[in-house]
């Protein structure tokens, strides 16, 4: 099943498709409903982390494995949501697996790590801010055909 959003998403849709996603890649998600789904999951999230870590004198163990497993949740539940907004955007599939796993190999050479960082901040921004279809191309140049959307063409 994947997540098509279109249109005005209303919260409790986007955290539903935000989690519900979470091992979904295609589809598409919004601007609204991707900035929901990180900023109600950030919410929610960081008093639990909080209570973990406030805990984790008394269950160590516990604490730990609860929040790591949070965590991979959440990071994959984002990385997924990522994924569909920026092929909402107008990038095609490809192009976002390039430019995701080219942020993850500079995230672990330790000279790069500042330019991984700063590419991750930069695809936040551009999920957030830039509109759907914004980046959906109109003429026949091959190269840009090979990374982006033509408008009217289904992803």
């Amino acid at each position: 099943m994947h997540i098509f959003e279109q249109g005005t998403v209303k919260i409790k849709e986007a955290l539903i498709d935000f989690y519900k996603g979470i091992f979904n890649f295609l589809g598409v998600t919004t601007r609204r409903g991707f900035g929901w789904g990180i900023l109600i999951g950030f919410l929610c999230l960081f008093p639990f982390f909080y209570l973990l870590i406030a805990l984790s004198s008394k269950f160590q163990e516990f604490s730990v494995i609860c929040l790591i497993i949070i965590a991979v949740i959440f990071t994959l539940a984002c990385y997924a949501a990522s994924f569909r907004r920026l092929r909402d955007i107008g990038f095609k599939a490809r192009t976002v697996l390039i430019i995701k796993i080219l942020q993850l190999i500079l995230l672990f050479v330790p000279v790069l790590d500042f330019v991984s960082m700063l590419s991750i901040i930069a695809m936040i921004c551009i999920t957030i801010f830039v509109p759907s279809g914004e980046f959906k191309i109109q003429n026949e140049n091959k190269f840009l055909e090979f990374w982006m959307v033509k408008k009217g063409e289904l992803q």
